[in-house]
């Protein structure tokens, strides 16, 4: 909202008819809303002063396409602002995945790794700007019910893949075994330095 409000004709793009949807229900101001492939955008070259990708290339096959097609959005002098964020998820749902991993049920990302989009930027001549604290940690405390529910809920691209009937027959085989009483806290301290 508070970007749509500063910059009126600002674009919101995503593949996904649903997220479109659910960006749509949260009544996100003068944003105007595309369904489009990174890949393949349908915008007319350097029609962007800037943009804006944060937690998405790790999530897309032709991750350097799309990287090319935002260079070809993107006015000269534009700012192309990548986020990404690498942090472990709290210990219960890395022991779910890690057992997904092992029995080869869970895929990896399609898309690229912080590191490989780096690459690829220095390799096609992009002016790098980092803007990382020197130093940053918290603390994550998650609730055995909360992770539950995020579990349930499918909140992680990966699970995405899984199919439904196969997921949820993992998922109740991992709480059974895994059972700890609702209210149980686990910390993760998460950061880098």
């Amino acid at each position: 909202r508070a970007l749509s409000r500063r910059h009126p004709r600002t674009v919101g793009v995503d593949l996904s008819r649903a997220m479109l949807d659910e960006a749509r229900s949260r009544h996100l101001g003068r944003l105007r809303l595309a369904q489009a492939d990174l890949a393949a955008l349908p915008f007319a070259d350097r029609a962007f002063g800037a943009i804006l990708s944060v937690h998405v290339l790790h999530l897309v096959p032709e991750w350097e396409r799309a990287l090319s097609e935002m260079g070809r959005t993107l006015a000269p002098g534009g700012v192309l602002h990548l986020g990404f964020e690498e942090r472990p998820t709290p210990g219960w749902i890395d022991s779910f995945l890690a057992e997904l991993k092992a029995e080869g049920i869970l895929p990896d990302h399609p898309g690229a790794t912080t590191a490989q989009v780096v690459d690829a930027l220095r390799r096609d001549g992009w002016e790098l700007a980092w803007e990382r604290p020197a130093a940053w940690r918290w603390q994550v405390r998650t609730v055995w019910s909360e992770m539950v529910e995020s579990l349930e809920a499918r909140a992680w691209s990966r699970l995405w893949a899984i199919p439904e009937e196969e997921y949820r027959r993992r998922l109740a085989g991992f709480v059974a075994r895994t059972a700890a009483p609702e209210a149980a806290v686990q910390t993760t301290t998460v950061g880098m330095a």
